[in-house]
């Protein structure tokens, strides 16, 4: 799922009251200006990690997106850089210690 979809499923979700959870951390979201702040988004290449990266970086953070998962992961680099956004792409497998 692309990272703009998933994250207005999440906030459709969230906004019609299908999951609390959800609508606490898209109300705390609403407020979060990322400006010179940096994050390392694991899991970045689909769902949660892709909508979150793509939102901290409209918000205006530098974003550095990991996952084990290239292709897919160089495609979110590629539309948050389409939208204007400022991010790297780094492959991380969190699982392996090695890293």
């Amino acid at each position: 799922m692309e990272p703009a979809i998933a994250l207005r499923n999440l906030d459709q979700r969230a906004r019609n009251g299908d999951d609390l959870a959800s609508a606490n951390r898209i109300a705390a979201l609403d407020d979060m200006a990322m400006e010179g702040k940096i994050s390392l988004i694991t899991g970045a290449a689909s769902g949660i990690g892709a909508a979150t990266a793509a939102l901290f970086a409209r918000r205006g953070g530098q974003v550095i997106l990991s996952d084990i998962d290239d292709r897919r992961g160089l495609a979110v680099l590629a539309e948050i850089r389409a939208d204007g956004g400022d991010a790297e792409y780094l492959r991380l497998d969190v699982a392996n210690p090695d890293q």
